[in-house]
């Protein structure tokens, strides 16, 4: 655990690699990810993954404004 820091590291996949790359992410959105995981039967670092393929499809849908 890294106590009061805000940041917490996940093992963010690569796109289609089974190699993991430690990354910092803001604490809370770990957390939610935690959670929303495990309704979802995800990690952590899957849902944030998830998260991550979803929002990069929407910016890149013609139309589409985020």
């Amino acid at each position: 655990m890294l106590g009061a820091s805000r940041f917490a590291v996940a093992n963010c996949y690569a796109c289609g690699m089974s190699a993991t790359i430690p990354t910092r992410i803001d604490r809370e959105l770990f957390e939610s990810a935690k959670s929303v995981g495990a309704v979802e039967n995800r990690s952590a670092a899957q849902q944030i993954d998830y998260w991550a393929r979803v929002g990069r499809q929407l910016v890149a849908s013609p139309g589409m404004s985020v």
